[in-house]
């Protein structure tokens, strides 16, 4: 795919991966209904395999991260109901099985409810294998993006998807946010203003990927920034439209729930290893400043500074998170034998898992790993500066 913006260049770049294009589709039409069919007539031979739980959870068994957010988006529709009200009240909106005990609310921002309003039209179970099967192939497409070739992509995407950050990811709107970060990216180099739209949808998902556009104002992008502030402002005005104090709801309710996550001992960011120790967390943001700004000193594009930025200061980040830093490591990848090696690092941290004596509680250090080898990658060698040779642009 060339870096020409003109309509012809992707018609024709359309046209030049027609039957990828028609693989994935045809992928994605007849891998659910095989997944139903397996379900059915090979559950002992799955449950042997460690996938039982993949399969079941995409034949809509047990609720999903993907199928939360919808269901809180379904709760703007419905009069006396809050998106912000526990998963056991608002899961079974769409159809989704919940138990009483699952009290947890929502605490993505008001910014991503609209986006989800058309999975509501449908009911969860009808959708939710067919979400799963996509998100593998946003995984394909973010490397396609970024000028991985298609033997590469599509093998590493089922890689991905099988690890245990992946099973998880597939289910959450992770690997929608990677596909988004890669069609930015290309977007940005074709000075495309559509850059900012989709800069716009990934802040509304990620609510702290607002950061994400402050590269525009960096480059005086100012249309796309533009695009990118109205595009987020629709999206927030669309929730409050259909219900107006939805914003006083996050900021006090999902506030709360916040707090507590942060308290897990399954959680583990950059944040709640600072808490731990007692070091204060402006001591944190301070240093991730200083990384990034050394980074973007030493050669780093900003582009991918700010995308670091996001990952390093989420507050939440459970280790399936790590599934959004693929553009960000396939970059890294493309910037030398160093980032090879630190790629190879975060891909064996998925593996790695650590359980409290005490609880019993399993979680794995990936997400921590990720930011560290990530920033560390972004200071030693320039990312995102050279651009790509004719045959990553032909890919």
């Amino acid at each position: 795919m060339h870096y020409s913006a003109s309509r012809g260049t992707v018609v024709a770049s359309l046209t030049r991966h027609k039957w990828e294009l028609l693989a994935c589709v045809a992928t994605l039409v007849l891998v659910p209904l095989l997944i139903t069919w397996l379900w059915e007539t090979a559950r002992n031979y799955i449950s042997t395999l460690g996938l039982e739980s993949l399969l079941e959870r995409s034949s809509g068994l047990g609720w999903t991260d993907i199928g939360w957010a919808v269901a809180s988006s379904a709760g703007l529709l419905q009069d006396g109901v809050s998106p912000y009200d526990p998963l056991a009240s608002i899961g079974p909106l769409i159809g989704m099985p919940t138990s009483s005990l699952d009290v947890g609310i929502h605490t993505h921002p008001p910014t991503s409810l609209a986006l989800w309003l058309p999975l509501t039209l449908a009911p969860y179970t009808s959708w939710i294998a067919f979400w799963m099967v996509a998100s593998a192939l946003m995984i394909a497409w973010s490397m396609r993006l970024l000028g991985v070739s298609v033997h590469l992509a599509y093998p590493i995407a089922v890689a991905v998807s099988l690890s245990p950050p992946g099973r998880w990811a597939l289910f959450s709107s992770y690997c929608l946010s990677a596909l988004l970060i890669a069609l930015a990216w290309r977007l940005r180099l074709a000075g495309r203003s559509g850059a900012g739209v989709v800069l716009g949808v990934f802040a509304a998902i990620r609510g702290v990927g607002a950061i994400m556009l402050l590269d525009l104002a960096l480059h005086r992008k100012w249309r796309s920034l533009i695009l990118g502030i109205i595009t987020l402002t629709v999206l927030v005005a669309l929730a409050v439209l259909l219900q107006p104090n939805v914003v006083c709801q996050w900021l006090t309710v999902s506030q709360d729930e916040i707090s507590q996550l942060t308290a897990r001992y399954d959680l583990i960011t950059p944040a709640s290893i600072f808490d731990s120790l007692g070091i204060p967390i402006p001591v944190l943001w301070l240093l991730i400043g200083l990384v990034a700004l050394v980074a973007m000193r030493r050669g780093s594009d900003s582009f991918w500074v700010f995308n670091w930025l996001v990952l390093a200061l989420s507050p939440i980040a459970w280790f399936h998170a790590s599934i959004q830093a693929i553009p960000l490591l396939t970059m890294l990848w493309k910037a030398g034998r160093f980032g090879h090696t630190l790629v190879l690092i975060v891909a064996a941290s998925a593996l790695v898992s650590l359980a409290d004596p005490i609880t019993t509680a399993v979680t794995r250090p990936i997400w921590p790993v990720t930011v560290l080898v990530i920033g560390l990658g972004l200071v030693l060698v320039p990312v995102g500066r050279k651009q790509p040779t004719r045959e990553h642009q032909n890919a």
